[in-house]
């Protein structure tokens, strides 16, 4: 009776389908109903499922099957790394939105991880949390050379307004370009250290730590308001975060010496010897920012952000002590005496409030602070090779910002993988606003970003929004860059891990 009924083609689709389906497991399982009202919902991800997608004709004729199938087919997935950082809120986020968690390293429409070696990404539809050249931006070596160059490049962008000069000093050629600037610095009355003072026809001391005469070197111009009176340097690992292994010196053989014992993995940096103090301690800023297309280049920046304290009033005399020179939240969770300062931290509104206290009601953070922390931030993601642009991905940073005491915006480093550990009552305010938002960009206005009419070479559809409706489509995320698309830049060949046999989940809107 049933071999009447139906064909022997519809059982072996049956039949593959539930074969697959004990082998591979739920979570890697869809069937595409091809019927009018799923296509209506498809976003242009969708249509770029691969191939081994199973397709039934809407003529099909046994619709209780059409059905349970067309479930399967609206499921998206995703993956977190649950490493490191708090990602309860990213988990969160993605459920609401109907998304479930894979059990597949590979199958998934949606992942959130530590870095772009651990996405394995198979197909250019799954939108990840990393662009493949993250490090170029995310690593201190990686944005010291980056802006480095882009200063050399474009000198009207005055990149030394707001960026410390910075060496890399594995480089030899950056090294000697370091040793002639803090001789230079060094050669200022108040110093009397004879250490501080070799010149670089001071061979002996020069060629002690690999150095020659004969390089090209690039010095940075002078830095009137980062540089003091002091020549204070601080050293810090290329690719570490945290705090770890930063050092402060004034003394120039003591830095190459700590430098050399690991290998020259460090770059090294001017210190801010004069920051704004607030209550005689020093603070960062924490402004988290979104790269959601680097060709064009697409930037929003976080309407909210925080202030991080130091535990101990800022001195030049102390500069071992690292509660009162590094404001990084691990580094300050150690110390262990009473806080002026609740958990060391403070929201955007109370900074305001203080800024307009001592500053005759003024609004001093929207008119002055505000637009010029834009203007860094563009700058400096401008420096990121636009060679790594994949369009499925984004990448969300944490910006630290220190101010000079003329109110000038100072970058200090740029962190992937910000932390979203609710650990004081700012960031529990803070942390799910940015990320409830963040989904509004990268996931919830598919159907804009990937408009086929737009030919990926143009998002200047988001400058034609109003103020209301770019609240309405982005939250707490101001877009300040809308970048045009460069044919010219040949973009990065991305070889994608080895795939395992699998049928890939169905993207919906």
């Amino acid at each position: 009776m049933y071999k009447k009924l139906i064909s022997n083609n519809t059982l072996y689709l049956l039949l593959i389908f539930v074969i697959l389906h004990i082998v591979v497991g739920e979570d890697t399982i869809v069937v595409n109903i091809d019927n009018d009202n799923n296509k209506d919902n498809v976003t242009p991800m969708l249509e770029k499922a691969h191939d081994t997608t199973q397709t039934f004709s809407k003529e099909h004729k046994y619709d209780h099957l059409k059905e349970d199938l067309q479930k399967n087919s609206m499921r998206r997935y995703y993956k977190v790394d649950r490493l490191q950082s708090n990602q309860t809120l990213v988990i969160a986020e993605l459920e609401k939105r109907g998304l479930i968690e894979s059990k597949r390293s590979n199958n998934f429409n949606f992942k959130w991880g530590w870095s772009w070696e651990t996405m394995y990404v198979v197909n250019d539809y799954q939108i990840v949390n990393h662009f493949p050249t993250y490090d170029e931006i995310g690593t201190k070596s990686g944005l010291t050379r980056n802006l480095n160059r882009l200063r050399k490049e474009q000198p009207d962008l005055h990149i030394e307004s707001f960026f410390p000069r910075s060496y890399v000093l594995s480089n030899p050629n950056e090294k000697n370009s370091f040793i002639i600037d803090f001789n230079r610095q060094s050669q200022q009355p108040h110093d009397t250290n004879p250490i501080n003072h070799h010149q670089l026809n001071d061979i002996d001391t020069l060629e002690q730590f690999g150095i020659t005469t004969n390089v090209d070197t690039l010095v940075y111009p002078e830095q009137p308001s980062i540089d003091g009176n002091e020549n204070i340097w601080i050293v810090k690992p290329s690719t570490m975060a945290r705090g770890v292994g930063i050092k402060i010196f004034k003394d120039l053989k003591s830095l190459l010496n700590y430098s050399e014992t690991f290998n020259n993995e460090f770059i090294v940096q001017k210190y801010l010897e004069k920051p704004l103090l607030i209550m005689k301690k020093k603070f960062d800023i924490r402004q988290f920012v979104l790269v959601k297309s680097l060709n064009p280049l697409v930037i929003f920046l976080n309407k909210d952000n925080y202030l991080r304290f130091c535990s101990v009033e800022y001195s030049t005399a102390n500069i071992d002590d690292k509660f009162a020179h590094l404001s990084n939240h691990q580094v300050q969770k150690e110390f262990t005496e009473e806080l002026t300062i609740p958990f060391n931290q403070w929201s955007l509104s109370q900074f305001k409030s203080y800024l307009k206290e001592n500053n005759q009601g003024k609004d001093i953070w929207n008119d002055i602070i505000y637009s010029r922390i834009k203007d860094l931030v563009i700058k400096t993601i401008k420096s990121w090779p636009q060679e790594g642009h994949r369009k499925n991905s984004f990448e969300l940073l944490g910006f630290d910002i220190m101010l000079t005491e003329d109110l000038q915006p100072i970058l200090i480093e740029v962190n992937t993988n910000p932390g979203l550990h609710l650990i004081t009552d700012i960031v529990k305010v803070h942390h799910p606003n940015a990320i409830r938002d963040l989904f509004k960009v990268v996931l919830d206005n598919q159907d804009r970003w990937n408009n086929n009419k737009n030919n990926d070479n143009s998002y200047q559809w988001i400058n034609d929004q109003s103020k209301q409706q770019k609240t309405q489509l982005f939250g707490a995320w101001d877009p300040i860059y809308i970048g045009e698309y460069d044919p010219n830049i040949k973009q990065l060949e991305i070889k994608p891990k080895k795939k395992r046999f699998s049928i890939e989940p169905a993207l919906n809107k």
